[in-house]
């Protein structure tokens, strides 16, 4: 039924490895002995049977040792990180500066070679790892800078949110810090390759280009978006086209195409070429901090190049299988990194349903051959990402098909100017101005329309997948692949019995069971609770407000408009968050605790002033203070705090709190307790992830949403 290729029995092996040694622990080990049973059917048919069953025996093998390397790995990483030392509280910090990048607010750096001072007792501690620090309001740092700054420390954990912290753990950043730039003192300056070129190709674009053209272009080359405007990479996010900024096979085959012509063109032999192009490869890779998908393309295009060099038949789906295993050999956190999910998630969806795409499109009467081709890489593409677009980022866009039809070939063209004019700008930097002025403008006129047309409004979002429903879509995308070798009338049976149980799946994730839903969502401050009753949202705010959160988390949940908003802090602060909240939908009512003297600014909302009990998404209310608000859900007491309020509180069926205090729990003595910050022992989002709350025959029901 399907053809079979050891690597990509391999590099299955080793990715479940992986996955079981996340979810299960140490406990992983042991389902290595599910082989055992497969040996011992294959000891009886040679046996009985004198059937040949070396090769059965041998992958069993293979597949067993490979798992448990992959689980072992995965393990001993996660160990590595977690046995850095943790670093809570004020140090004084020494490093250097390994990465420059941007964000809404400032300059973001990581920054290695780690030295930090609490006090004369602990002296100086060479902790390892690196940390990423958030400078506010200035820039003009650079790679190999040694900083010496005060700061207050917080360690990064393995598990945040209920994901793994992949890109913590796979930068090796164990620790943050938030400093303003006048805090930040210069030492040394060190020299470092990598970060040179990148500073060298910073430098050119940003000084012979427009600010916003610039920072697209070096994007294009690097793969850094944070000297992006947020609007703009939004919208290249909502049109489904912000994966030419992840340097992957467009990029490196860019690259690979222009080095094999001009070596060509030298008359460079085989044995010459090969290693040549695989050098600047890799070095292109660091200049890209060897992302994910740049290893990926990288590892690919090295295959492609062995198989043509020695006249090798080359199997597509076998070297996206060999690349898959070396980025995850080379660090097994890779396989929860979105970036590497996406990537090879559509170069594996091309490979696997493309070619059956484009003869069935080849089919349909006059439709040019070059089109049929271009819509089956496309949709095949998009068939293989959706799922991990909708789980990581809440939404897929409607238009992506059409844009990636049109818009990639064109900023492939262009990268291919961009990427010479900018390596020659770096070598000829008096000369910069008039090199890249060509690129300058063919990458304006590439990416008008997407700056000028708002992507928004064609949002696929307001649903979630799952695991046991992404393992359907794949299976179904598999399964309707020329690569599963069945007649029409069995496969279209086996279509038909994958779609009812995936929507049934589907359904039970997106459903919910029981009455008065009340969902908990939380991130780094950002802390929400969400009622949903009759087709209506009203929504309760503690902390400060992300807006870019607050926009993934309304795209997650489908909400473009909320019945009511709280803001459980003291009025100036409700006034800095409100519109925060407006950003990223409508709201009809504001409640705010009357009496307060509050001052009113908003004029698309109506603002209540609550003294007494009132009606909020679908439960009785009352204010208690600033912080505090007390519901009677479905006969329930509930409780949710931002912080202890001097009002007396009254006792409570559930609390809701950003973090414990024994204060709090002591004076309202809840059943039951949910907490947004980390905390030992008790129900937090921090670990656990968005939860939601269910009332059901008296029974409050708290479960994990993802």
């Amino acid at each position: 039924m399907v053809n079979f290729r050891p690597m990509l029995l391999f590099a299955a092996a080793f990715a479940l490895g992986i996955f079981c040694a996340c979810r299960f622990g140490t406990a992983a080990l042991y389902f290595a002995l599910a082989g055992v049973p497969v040996l011992l059917a294959a000891a009886a048919l040679w046996i009985f049977k004198k059937k040949a069953v070396f090769g059965v025996v041998l992958y069993s093998a293979l597949f067993c040792a490979l798992f448990l390397v992959g689980a072992l790995s995965f393990s001993l990483r996660v160990g590595a990180f977690e046995s850095l030392p943790v670093l809570d509280g004020e140090y004084t910090v020494t490093g250097t500066v390994e990465n420059v990048g941007a964000s809404e607010s400032g300059t973001i750096l990581t920054v290695g070679d780690l030295s930090v001072f609490a006090d004369a007792e602990e002296g100086i501690v060479s902790p390892g790892g690196k940390m990423s620090v958030y400078v506010f309001g200035g820039s003009g740092f650079a790679e190999g800078d040694r900083l010496v700054f005060d700061a207050a420390l917080t360690t990064n954990d393995v598990w945040t949110y209920g994901r793994v912290n992949a890109s913590a753990i796979l930068e090796k950043t164990r620790y943050r810090a938030s400093v303003q730039a006048e805090d930040l003192f210069l030492v040394d300056s060190r020299f470092d390759l990598f970060g040179s070129v990148r500073a060298a190709f910073r430098d050119r674009v940003f000084s012979s280009m427009d600010p916003s053209t610039a920072s697209i272009a070096y994007a294009l080359l690097t793969g850094d978006s944070g000297f992006m405007e947020d609007e703009v990479l939004q919208n290249f996010r909502y049109g489904g086209i912000a994966h030419v900024f992840a340097v992957s096979g467009l990029h490196v085959g860019v690259v690979y195409g222009l080095a094999n012509f001009l070596l060509r063109r030298l008359r460079a032999h085989r044995f010459v070429r090969l290693p040549a192009i695989a050098a600047l490869l890799v070095f292109y890779a660091g200049v890209c901090n060897f992302t994910p998908s740049a290893v990926r393309a990288l590892v690919m295009c090295c295959v492609l190049m062995l198989f043509d060099a020695f006249g090798w038949a080359y199997d597509r789906l076998t070297s996206v299988s060999i690349a898959f295993f070396v980025v995850l050999v080379l660090n097994p956190v890779n396989l929860y990194s979105v970036g590497f999910q996406l990537s090879v998630a559509a170069a594996a969806g091309i490979i696997v349903l493309g070619g059956h795409l484009t003869r069935l499109l080849g089919r349909i009467p006059r439709l040019p051959r070059k089109l049929a081709s271009a819509l089956g890489v496309s949709f095949s593409a998009q068939a293989a990402t959706f799922p991990i677009l909708l789980d990581a980022f809440g939404y897929v866009s409607g238009l992506s098909l059409l844009l990636n039809l049109v818009f990639v070939p064109l900023i492939g063209a262009v990268y291919s100017v961009l990427f010479v004019a900018a390596l020659l700008a770096c070598l000829l930097p008096f000369a910069a101005n008039v090199l890249l002025f060509v690129p300058q403008l063919l990458l304006r006129v590439a990416v008008a329309p997407v700056l000028a047309a708002e992507f928004g409004v064609l949002l696929i979002c307001g649903f979630s997948f799952g695991g046991a429903a992404v393992a359907l879509w794949y299976g179904g995308v598999f399964f309707l692949s020329d690569k599963v070798n069945l007649k029409m009338l069995p496969k279209a049976v086996g279509c038909c019995l994958l779609c009812l149980v995936f929507t049934a799946a589907m359904l039970l994730r997106n459903v919910p069971a029981g009455r008065a839903v009340m969902t908990v969502h939380g991130y780094y401050g950002s802390n929400v609770v969400l009622m949903h009753g009759e087709g209506q949202t009203s929504l309760v705010l503690t902390g400060v407000p992300d807006g870019e959160y607050l926009e993934r988390l309304f795209l997650q949940e489908g909400i473009e408009e909320l019945e009511a908003l709280v803001v459980l802090a003291d009025h100036s602060q409700i006034n800095a968050a409100v519109p925060v909240v407006l950003r990223a939908a409508d709201v009809q009512k504001l409640y705010v605790r009357g009496g307060g003297g509050f001052v009113n600014s908003f004029r698309t909302i109506e603002v209540c002033e609550e003294r007494g009990a009132f009606a909020f998404g679908g439960a009785d209310a009352l204010f208690i203070g600033d912080t505090a608000l007390y519901l009677n859900c479905l006969g329930s007491d509930v409780l949710l705090c931002g912080s202890l309020p001097a009002e007396p509180l009254p006792h409570c069926d559930l609390l809701v709190a950003a973090a414990y205090e024994e204060a709090l729990s002591a004076a309202c003595m809840p059943v039951q307790e949910i907490y947004f910050e980390k905390t030992e022992g008790k129900i937090c989002v921090y670990h656990s992830g968005d939860l939601q709350i269910v009332w059901k025959d008296d029974i409050i029901t708290v479960s994990e949403i993802r």
